[in-house]
């Protein structure tokens, strides 16, 4: 998606170009317009959770318990979340049936989108902060020193650089 909004972001800025009018390409000079497709994806959520009971029928009451009250997600020691997991309902191979509206300018995103960035960005940011302990770690020379220096190699600045892009959606 980056190369494409790369792509997109050097048609709106260079010179005697306007923003949806692709000049540059051999026989394409109209002026493009914004149209929102919307369409759905049947999912199925697929939830495992930990339950200790001393039979099948009683695990089952407690689970339907946890779901009555709303409380199955909430990832206790009593009752761990081991997996939740959304999968297609169908066969996702042909695109489904869209609706294709004309816009004038595309709406902001919708907050859903806003949490999907941010759970992609997680890994990196995880990885990230990783990354900067094992550096405090080894810089940890034992003096009470309310200040640490840490020495970053070019080989490791590439890779919290890296790191960094991962979340430069977000």
């Amino acid at each position: 998606m980056s190369f494409f909004q790369n792509l997109t972001s050097s048609f709106k800025t260079r010179r005697g170009l306007q923003r949806g009018f692709l000049s540059i390409l051999p026989g394409i000079s109209q002026d493009l317009r914004s149209f929102v497709a919307t369409f759905e994806i049947p999912y199925v959520q697929r939830v495992s959770v930990g339950i200790q009971a001393v039979t099948p029928e009683q695990a089952k009451q407690l689970l339907i318990r946890a779901f009555t009250n709303g409380s199955l997600l909430k990832d206790t020691p009593s009752m761990p979340l081991l997996e939740t997991v959304f999968e297609p309902s169908q066969d996702t191979a042909q695109m489904p049936p869209a609706h294709v509206a004309e816009v004038d300018d595309f709406p902001e995103q919708d907050a859903s989108v806003l949490q999907m960035k941010c759970l992609n960005s997680s890994s990196a940011m995880l990885a990230l902060c990783r990354h900067f302990n094992e550096l405090l770690v080894e810089a940890d020379d034992g003096r009470d020193d309310p200040y640490r220096t840490i020495q970053v190699s070019s080989s490791t600045a590439d890779r919290l650089h890296n790191l960094m892009r991962g979340l430069a959606d977000f």
